[in-house]
């Protein structure tokens, strides 16, 4: 549904498709806490497709604005870029992603700990 091609009808500063509002990519940022750059660089990734104006300008639908949302809990969420598009292209099972993730994170969990013991080690060793 996100990928939809519209008429374009331009209202003052509000930029509708087929009557749905439009944002620009600053605003679409502004929204979504997050860097104008980092739009450009899921959509060069292919993660996204917003729609272009007669001028180029890119403009955000709030599908676009919804699978946004999605990449960004994916990847506060420690997925790379190539894992999100298999979890939006659902290439496999988004659960079998999931557990490879779990168990991504449980090993890194595992190293800092073993880490932070042995720091703890270094410590008691200069104080003690």
């Amino acid at each position: 549904p996100w990928a939809k091609l519209y008429t374009y009808v331009i209202t003052g500063k509000t930029v509708c498709l087929g009557g749905e509002k439009m944002l620009k990519i600053n605003e679409a940022a502004k929204m979504l806490h997050v860097n104008p750059n980092a739009l450009r660089f899921y959509e060069k990734k292919g993660a996204l497709a917003p729609h272009r104006d007669e001028n180029g300008y890119r403009l955000y639908t709030m599908d676009d604005v919804a699978r946004i949302q999605i990449i960004l809990l994916y990847r506060r969420m420690g997925f790379s870029i190539e894992m999100i598009l298999k979890l939006l292209g659902q290439e496999e099972s988004p659960v079998d992603l999931f557990f490879q993730q779990y168990d991504i994170l449980n090993r890194h969990v595992h190293s800092m700990s073993l880490i932070r013991d042995s720091l703890a080690g270094c410590i008691d060793g200069m104080l003690g």
